[in-house]
């Protein structure tokens, strides 16, 4: 049984928007780290013999572009809860995001 937690923020709520770069890290952070994705770096890996000649950011931004196509293609045929969450890590995260200065999580005050 999960428990419900309960969150509250403090203080006004302001809009907030991600540089490109930062989203871009952020993203092949959590692809590189996520076990359901290394047989994609795997694939991507072996189909593009020449992306090892690329930059970091070169080669993360390539694959995040196939990783996008590749589960595009794959979930046309397939619509289950894994594809419906690999779609969804493909996508990235949102660039938009409501900052507080603080919350509260179970009783617990945190502030940023």
């Amino acid at each position: 049984m999960y428990d419900l937690m309960f969150k509250k923020t403090l203080g006004a709520k302001t809009p907030f928007e991600h540089e490109a770069d930062e989203l871009e890290q952020a993203h092949i952070y959590i692809l590189k780290n996520c076990d359901e994705v290394l047989p994609y770096l795997e694939e991507f890996a072996q189909t593009h013999e020449n992306a090892c000649h690329l930059s970091d950011v070169e080669w993360n931004h390539q694959f995040i572009e196939w990783f996008k196509d590749r589960v595009a293609q794959l979930h046309k045929g397939d619509c289950s809860r894994i594809m419906e969450d690999m779609a969804s890590l493909s996508r990235g995260p949102t660039q938009y995001l409501i900052h507080c200065n603080g919350y509260i999580v179970n009783g617990y005050r945190f502030h940023v």
